[in-house]
């Protein structure tokens, strides 16, 4: 009796990846010995990390295939995950390392909020209306701080709305060829984090206070 091979897939939570992560990557994979891999863009191809310079601009779509055994660790737009035809015990000692690589530098938090936003976002994008229906319910009278916070909440939502949208088709993954340390600053790096967080962080109190006004 034979077993057959089983296929393995894992998907990972918006990866953030740099030169020593790839480097990390590539070593692993020679451990491997495959019989042949690559390393791919739509404009290049190249078979060590090195030959990449580190001024190459950063990416959104990056690939790693190997063949014999076959694994494929894809980086892109709008996903990024490791496949691999064959779960031998070889090739998933291989696929763990590459994985504790990766998942190092998932941006988890903004990975979670991105997600959010495309069921929370849009629902609160309507408060303004349930404002309405529920004054009227309770025959109270509105005024302009209700109303005010109100519509700051939808357009806020709003703007969550998009920011989480675009970054989950746009700028999924993201590759550097530079080293991390390299890197300009902690607000640079972080970008994306923060202003989602402070568009969240504001959202959350004007939805506090404005519960606070009604049920007063």
């Amino acid at each position: 009796m034979k077993k057959k091979m089983q296929n393995f897939r894992q998907d990972f939570k918006m990866p953030h990846l740099f030169r020593e992560d790839l480097e990390k990557l590539e070593a692993i994979i020679k451990e491997l010995s495959p019989r042949e891999y690559r390393f791919e863009t739509k404009d290049f191809e190249c078979k060590v990390i090195q030959e990449i310079p580190q001024d190459a601009e950063r990416l959104n779509d990056f690939h790693i295939q190997t063949h014999n055994p076959y694994i494929s660790l894809d980086f892109n737009k709008n996903s990024a995950y490791i496949y691999s035809s064959d779960n031998t015990i070889k090739i998933m000692g291989a696929i763990k390392k590459i994985i504790d690589v990766v998942a190092k530098r998932e941006r988890k938090f903004l990975w979670y909020l991105s997600n959010l936003a495309t069921w929370l976002a849009p629902i609160f994008l309507w408060t303004p209306l349930y404002l309405t229906m529920f004054l009227e319910k309770e025959t109270i009278k509105p005024n302009k701080i209700l109303i005010l916070a109100s519509i700051s909440i939808a357009l806020l939502a709003f703007i969550w709305w998009i920011a989480g949208y675009r970054i989950s088709l746009h700028n999924f993954s993201v590759v550097e060829f530079r080293y991390r340390k390299d890197k300009l600053n902690f607000l640079t790096r972080n970008k994306d984090q923060i202003i989602i967080g402070v568009i969240v962080t504001i959202f959350t109190v004007l939805a506090t206070l404005l519960f606070q006004k009604i049920f007063k």
